[in-house]
């Protein structure tokens, strides 16, 4: 019989799943070879063996069911890191890169030896992405699940950042210590009934932990603007993510906590995504 080589593999994966992309193929690929996608391109004449071609049939499968690419390859790529996930985290989205982008503009000195707070960090994205932009700060990054925080431990590591972020097992302030000069979170926004229209990639791969924030989705919104204000420094500013159509509906829960908005920056698609606060 013969051997099979990369480029065989692709050409069967998509024959059976067409949507498929090539380069998808390849990703899947690289998960049971010791090989990057990258070299699988340029390599497309390297022999496969039965026994991994077998196991690419399987995650095929899974991706034919509706499971996410990234949650089997058990990465996803965020402002040009690659960061692991496991079932307690959220797979971030390139949306959330929004919160990002605004730390930037609003501190645009990126040798400041800052302080950042990421309140329900997860993978820990956020946090390691903001202080790979600032070598001097320092970060803390909390979440209440422990799962969560082993991910954003071993990204933290991962990414050579382990020596100047913490975190903490805590529900949003209760654990936390000190003042900062960032405090950032994308929390769960979304709403018990909207939860039950989200696609079925979604509700079977991502916690519903960090997603639903109670009847009308502003739960966590409410923690944390009524807690910020003791733990961040004068000139500190909140960086927060919002879903599509909340700017309004937090309007007043800002206000009566004694905030300030800076800014409302839109995502790509043009929906309100981060509102930037400061104290009054």
């Amino acid at each position: 019989m013969k051997t099979k080589t990369v480029q065989d593999a692709i050409r069967t994966a998509r024959a059976a799943f067409p949507s498929l992309t090539p380069q998808q193929a390849r990703v899947l690929l690289s998960k049971v070879l010791p090989y990057a996608s990258d070299y699988l391109f340029t390599h497309p004449e390297l022999e496969v063996p039965q026994e991994v071609l077998e196991q690419f049939k399987t995650l095929v499968g899974e991706v034919q069911k509706g499971k996410p690419l990234t949650r089997i390859m058990g990465k996803r790529e965020f402002w040009g890191m690659d960061f692991v996930l496991n079932e307690a985290t959220l797979d971030p989205r390139p949306d959330t890169e929004t919160i990002v982008e605004s730390v930037l503009d609003h501190f645009p000195y990126h040798t400041s030896a800052l302080g950042v707070l990421d309140l329900g960090t997860g993978t820990g994205c956020l946090l390691i992405c903001v202080l790979s932009e600032y070598p001097e700060a320092i970060g803390v990054g909390v979440d209440k699940s422990p799962r969560a925080l082993e991910a954003s431990q071993e990204n933290a590591q991962n990414l050579g950042l382990e020596d100047r972020v913490s975190f903490v097992e805590s529900h949003w302030f209760e654990k936390v210590q000190g003042s900062f000069d960032i405090i950032l979170s994308n929390p769960p926004y979304i709403t018990e009934s909207d939860y039950k229209t989200l696609d079925d990639n979604v509700r079977d791969y991502d916690p519903k932990l960090a997603l639903v924030a109670g009847e009308d989705g502003l739960d966590c919104y409410r923690e944390i603007l009524s807690g910020a204000q003791g733990f961040l420094n004068p000139g500190g500013k909140l960086f927060l993510e919002i879903g599509q159509g909340q700017t309004p509906l937090l309007q007043p829960i800002w206000e009566r906590e004694g905030w300030q908005l800076l800014e409302v920056r839109k995502d790509l698609a043009g929906i309100d995504r981060c509102l930037v606060l400061s104290l009054l």
